[in-house]
């Protein structure tokens, strides 16, 4: 399956079950590219294994470098009630389950499953991007294509969601986005389910009351990242092969008991745990790179999910602070995990319901978390304590379970989570990993500079600290491990902008404000980008952003040579505030052979801030980012008297050796790198160029007017035919009427 597609859809086949004809709808992927976290969201009403056609690639951050940056392997969705009779049979079942997910189990899940059409809204449209009259915002402007638009709604994107279960309990799922520089790493979930009693595809309502329904999620992370080398990411990694599905994963649980002095909020969260296999690494905190400077840590992050309302009752409304009342983890290899459970298998389905209802018998509801029992055993290794404590090399999934609830007909529940990625920032964690290669490689010759994060240090071969997260792992005892590790769970520290629980406590308070969220100035509607011989210049339109109410200019990043890649380096170029009203900055710090990559975005006067007082709200980059190069290009000549073509004659055989490979990866995976004519030292006023046939035939005409020596032909036609063998000739005419004419062979 193409990862690069807005919508992807699995194939449709029809079975036959015991009682009756199944007929498989085509399932769905919607992505969602318009915050610093990128995700799949599939039409089953959770994310299964493989959907998106890798190995984990959901919750993608930080989203600007690529899509290896991924956190999730597979996600479920499990529903359940007791005393139930189906419709289909006409039998009394004591337990009637439903799986969906976390394992690809297409043929089952359809089964449980009939799907309504998504649907996209957003608050406004996509902006509209050019680099040199080509769109440029694709990868993010292509998965925005709205369904609606919607300016009064609170979240800038939503997605609806809708299944119907042979259960009777329809669920409607709402994802909301918010993508200002404090919401940007989260995603919403807002869960109604409703006993409607439609049961098929048809629409068919059987209405009866069910008994003590269970709503369950379960989660599977993995956190490697980059540094994972595999089939779908064909690099090479530096992370042990199974921290690509979380053998090595450690799992945390909070909030579990409502009446405690310090509860805040009921989540749940994954992190790397030092795995033994990493290579020539005894100390794997973070996932370093062993082999080069100027990489990162791959999994200087932590995602997880925090409960941000869930119903007492049918008829209480109320947040019930108690739910989920079900936190237990399971080992991924469990076939609880592993296998669907199969409908109409009286003991598959009591065995099912026997867990979420209750857990793991000999641990309870809310057992110490695997992430403390990790703690308790006094081990380094977390894989090796997976393997030990969960008895197979799948690593830990954890488990939010919600119930019971009775449901009569129309009856229905609401549950909301916000699910999310939190970590270093990128330069932050660069600046981190430099300095801890430098040590851990002296013949590096680089001195490293150990600035640790505030109340932490080091004392000997310790980390000293009153906040028990720096000192309740097991680390190595050299100082540049020690300085890295400190970092690395600075992450889990409440006190840091930057960390899982800030994270947590921000989605809480914009639930709790009734997504009253923080609104920077809208993006600008339109961003072109043009390559020119004395630099390159921008310009952008934003009349609704220059009305808004606390509006105060713009700024814009570059990165050069690379763009949503591992390396790619974004660097603030300018700044105006709003007294700035040209809509133009012309780039001159560039250089020859480089591409350059920009985004702009609009930015508040932070009087609107009451996060952070004098803050500017900014706009979201990727409403703007470009994908497309743009370059300085020669600048043109002062007559005409110097134009040649080149390569000329030009050879088909030979165009590798004539051109190369271009620095534009585009264009060379369009095969224009070696297919192009260049028309070179063209005059600098501009001019006219026009092909003829040998008989006179005009092909293709293009106006050359930025002010460069360069112009490229890829030998299209107007029509866009490949022009065949012959002898052709360029006609190049300035606006002062003076011309010359130059002939080219092509052979092919």
């Amino acid at each position: 399956m193409n990862l690069f597609n807005k919508r992807s859809v699995l194939l449709c086949f029809v079975f036959t079950t015991a009682f009756s004809t199944v007929y498989v709808h085509a399932q769905l992927n919607e992505w969602i590219r318009f915050s610093n976290v990128w995700t799949y969201f599939t039409d089953y009403g959770t994310e299964l294994e493989n959907d998106a056609g890798t190995f984990g690639a959901g919750l993608v951050w930080p989203a600007a470098y690529g899509l290896k940056h991924c956190s999730v392997r597979a996600k479920g969705l499990w529903i359940g009630c007791q005393n139930f009779t189906d419709p289909v049979t006409k039998l009394p079942y004591a337990y009637k389950v439903l799986t969906i997910g976390p394992r690809t189990q297409a043929s089952i899940d359809a089964i449980n499953t009939y799907t309504q059409p998504f649907k996209y809204v957003g608050k406004f449209n996509h902006p509209v991007v050019f680099v040199d009259g080509k769109t440029a915002n694709t990868t993010m402007g292509n998965y925005d294509e709205l369904d609606e638009v919607d300016p009064t709604m609170q979240a800038d994107r939503m997605i609806v969601n809708t299944i119907h279960t042979p259960m009777g309990i329809t669920m409607t799922r709402k994802i909301l986005v918010f993508p200002n520089q404090y919401y940007n790493n989260f995603f919403v979930y807002d869960y109604v389910f409703k006993n409607t009693g439609i049961i098929n595809k048809v629409g068919a309502v059987v209405p009866q009351t069910l008994d003590s329904c269970m709503f369950v999620f379960q989660y599977r992370y993995t956190l490697a990242g980059e540094a994972i080398a595999s089939s779908n990411f064909p690099v090479v990694g530096w992370a042990a092969q199974s921290t690509r599905w979380g053998f090595n994963t450690l799992s945390q649980v909070v909030g579990t008991d409502p009446t405690s002095p310090d509860f805040k909020y009921r989540a749940l969260y994954g992190f790397y745990g030092p795995h033994s296999g990493a290579t020539n690494v005894s100390d794997d905190w973070g996932c370093p790179n062993p082999y080069e400077s100027g990489s990162v840590l791959a999994a200087a992050r932590y995602i997880g999910c925090v409960t941000l309302h869930a119903d007492k009752s049918a008829q209480d409304k109320s947040d019930d602070l108690t739910q989920p009342m079900n936190t237990t983890y399971l080992d991924t290899d469990d076939p609880l995990n592993a296998n669907p459970c199969i409908p109409y298998d009286v003991p598959s389905m009591s065995r099912w319901y026997t867990f979420m209802r209750y857990g793991k018998s000999a641990t309870g509801l809310h057992p110490k978390s695997h992430a403390d029992e990790f703690i308790a055993s006094g081990q380094m290794y977390a894989e090796l304590f997976s393997k030990s404590f969960l008895g197979s090399s799948g690593g830990p999934g954890q488990i939010q379970g919600f119930g019971p609830y009775n449901l009569a007909p129309g009856d229905s529940i609401h549950i909301v989570l916000a699910e999310g990625v939190a970590g270093l920032d990128r330069d932050i964690n660069r600046m981190v990993s430099n300095n801890w290669f430098a040590g851990f490689n002296p013949a590096s010759g680089v001195t490293p500079t150990y600035t640790l994060p505030s109340g932490v240090s080091i004392s000997g071969s310790s980390l000293v600290s009153t906040n028990p997260v720096y000192t309740k792992y097991k680390t190595g005892t050299t100082e540049y491990d020690l300085y890295k590790d400190a970092w690395v769970f600075s992450v889990e520290d409440s006190t840091k902008p930057y960390s899982i629980h800030r994270m947590f406590q921000r989605a809480v308070d914009l639930h709790n404000s009734g997504y009253n969220a923080l609104q920077p100035p809208p993006a600008p509607e339109q961003f072109v980008v043009t390559s020119g011989a004395i630099g390159i210049q921008l310009t952008w339109t934003a009349s609704e952003a220059k009305t808004s109410a606390h509006f105060n200019g713009f700024v814009i990043y570059r990165a050069a040579g690379s763009v949503f890649n591992d390396v790619t380096v974004y660097k603030k170029i300018w700044e105006c505030d709003k007294s700035y009203t040209s809509d133009s900055y012309l780039d001159t710090a560039v250089a020859r052979a480089t591409g350059y990559f920009y985004y702009i975005q609009s930015k508040s006067d932070g009087l609107d801030n009451t996060i952070e007082p004098g803050v500017p709200l900014l706009s979201s980059q990727f409403l703007t980012q470009t994908e497309e190069a743009a370059y300085l290009l020669k600048e043109g000549k002062a007559s005409l008297d110097s134009i040649y073509v080149v390569p000329n004659p030009y050879i088909v055989r030979s165009r590798k050796l004539q051109w190369g490979m271009t620095l534009d990866p585009t264009l060379q995976n369009q095969g224009f790198d070696q297919d192009r004519i260049a028309f070179v030292n063209l005059p600098k006023e501009g001019c006219t160029i026009r092909i003829f046939t040998e008989r006179g035939e005009l092909i293709w005409q293009k106006e050359h007017t930025n002010g460069s020596g360069d112009e490229h032909w890829n030998q299209k036609t107007t029509y866009g035919q490949t022009i065949v063998s012959g002898i052709y000739i360029a006609h190049f005419q300035t606006n002062s009427g003076k011309s010359v004419f130059r002939k080219f062979v092509v052979v092919r």
